[in-house]
């Protein structure tokens, strides 16, 4: 049988708001580490280490060689979600540590592999340098499939005795964008996913963007054009400001962190953090048309829940984003988010989740060029 190599849950940096969730996560790293190391452990009533030759379910595959112990038999985390990670970590001295968390990288349900990914390995680097390793395998695109992962922006204050959530501080802007790329020639195919923050000196609330909340579970539907092309997905980092530090990557395995989704202060999270400003601004200017002169939203039919977003990116020099808000301004999403150098027609593709009526809008910097309204009755 071949040696494996065994490797103990990802330690998470967590705020006081986890709870139960983040012990669970923590208890099953401390749970494996000592059975491994002396054989067998009280909390498994003297039992012994499951053996992989006669119990191969006890065992689950993470990458290539590396194998983690389950609670067999009676383990809660789904079978599959026990998954390769990259954090990646941004420490301002002594104000705030902001985290990335991506994992559950998928292609229909299957784990993808990460060719970079070395268990245990951090690299402090710039992002330029991180951004060509940051991928997973190349593969063939089918009509349909659903690419996924799951990721999570979070951070917590480093003054002595603050836990608070409005702790957040940034010398830069931090931005995160998954995208999927042609293989042939390193194009971007399409934007899957972005978020980020602004640069905020003295601790208080983030300004967040993003095209989904601060935690996501991320599925996007591969389109008919891209059928038989062969793709990868990648994670493309940003730090805009004046900030000297590069950010620093640790390859990790998690226990089905997308679960924290169905706390009940995820909820309020996403409540808490949802910017009004923009939104507020994108209702006074709405009209009742989805065709602009910049911008406009193209679906397969009226009411259609998929649809493209087609708008003229901004002058050499100026950022663009699309924001994405219900009328009510409760739901906010940015598909687009502080992207440099888009010149000329752009199309990115969106999909709603629910019925109702949504504003489009197109924003250079930080300014509202247009905005355009898309009823989603299907």
């Amino acid at each position: 049988m071949n040696r494996k190599r065994f490797r103990r849950s990802s330690g998470l940096m967590i705020s006081g708001a986890l709870g139960r969730c983040a012990r669970e996560a923590l208890l099953r790293a401390s749970l494996v580490s000592l059975m491994l190391a002396l054989g067998a452990s009280a909390a498994y009533s003297q039992r012994r280490v499951p053996d992989a030759a006669t119990n191969p379910d006890a065992w689950e595959l993470v990458q290539d060689t590396l194998y983690v112990l389950r609670w067999y038999p009676n383990d809660t985390i789904p079978r599959g979600m026990i998954c390769a990670s990259y954090e990646f970590t941004m420490r301002y001295d002594s104000l705030c540590e902001v985290q990335y968390d991506l994992t559950e990288w998928k292609r229909n349900g299957v784990p993808l592999r990460m060719p970079k990914w070395r268990d245990g390995r951090m690299v402090n680097a710039p992002a330029a340098y991180l951004n060509a390793n940051n991928q997973t395998d190349t593969f063939t695109c089918k009509a349909g499939d659903t690419l996924s992962f799951f990721r999570w922006l979070h951070w917590h204050s480093l003054k002595p005795g603050q836990h608070d959530v409005d702790g957040y501080a940034a010398l830069d802007t931090l931005a995160f964008a998954v995208e999927l790329v042609r293989h042939d020639d390193s194009t971007r195919a399409a934007l899957i996913d972005s978020i980020g923050a602004l640069p905020r000196a003295d601790p208080g609330r983030p300004y967040i963007f993003g095209s989904r909340p601060i935690m996501a579970m991320v599925a996007y539907a591969v389109p008919p054009e891209l059928e038989g092309k062969r793709v990868f997905m990648r994670l493309l980092l940003y730090h805009r400001g004046s900030g000297p530090y590069w950010f620093i990557r640790r390859d990790a395995t998690t226990s089905y962190l997308s679960r924290f989704m169905s706390a009940p202060w995820y909820q309020g999270y996403v409540m808490y953090y949802s910017p009004q400003g923009l939104p507020k601004l994108a209702r006074d200017r709405a009209g009742a048309s989805n065709i602009g002169a910049r911008l406009q939203v193209v679906g397969d039919g009226p009411g259609a829940r998929s649809v493209r977003i087609r708008f003229q990116g901004a002058p050499p020099g100026i950022s663009t984003s699309i924001l994405v808000t219900d009328v009510s301004g409760q739901n906010v999403f940015y598909p687009m988010m502080w992207a440099p150098g888009i010149e000329g027609e752009t199309e990115l593709p969106y999909r709603f989740t629910q019925s109702g009526a949504y504003l489009i809008a197109l924003i250079y910097q930080d300014r509202i060029q247009e905005v355009v309204r898309w009823n989603v009755t299907n």
